[in-house]
């Protein structure tokens, strides 16, 4: 989410600042790298369902802390709602 907002990315508001409470920085994980990822916790599930057009591989991007691991995840943002 930090990247994405430091990038100006349409799409990403963040408006809580990662705090996991706004469902704002809502995004879709390419199906090769959602295994790959910790499991999603209870709130972050809940934001998660009230999000427009929510997909199996939704997360919040607050919530996906980047390690070596993850070196060329690709994610892709929902369309905006306008």
């Amino acid at each position: 989410m930090e990247l994405a907002r430091a990038h100006e990315l349409p799409g990403i508001e963040a408006i809580c600042a990662g705090s996991c409470i706004c469902g704002t920085c809502h995004v879709y994980v390419a199906e090769a790298w959602h295994e790959r990822l910790p499991p999603i916790g209870a709130e972050e599930r809940e934001l998660i369902e009230g999000a427009l057009e929510p997909r199996p591989t939704s997360r919040l991007s607050c919530q996906i802390v980047l390690t070596p691991e993850l070196d060329g995840l690709v994610v892709y943002l929902p369309k905006p709602p306008y």
